[in-house]
């Protein structure tokens, strides 16, 4: 039985150093940049288990990606 089995990433910002607009917008790609690898990592999962037949992980994977990005229309196909 496969499982997702991941840890959750989080980063540090040392606020002081976003002292200017450039590293605002720096800061802001890279975490919509782990955010789209999130994305896709739980969509292609999801996929996998819905071709695997199994319909309640996927459906349950899916939900878990609404919560990464609610903006991604891919969640709501299952």
């Amino acid at each position: 039985m496969s499982t997702l089995s991941y840890r959750p990433i989080f980063a540090l910002l040392d606020a002081t150093a976003l002292n200017d607009a450039a590293r605002v917008i720096q800061a802001w790609k890279v975490s919509k940049a782990g955010e789209f690898c999130r994305s896709d990592l739980n969509w292609n999962y999801a996929r996998a288990e819905a071709n695997r037949g199994k319909l309640t992980r996927a459906r349950d994977v899916a939900l878990e990606l609404v919560h990464v990005n609610a903006e991604d229309p891919r969640a709501h196909l299952f």
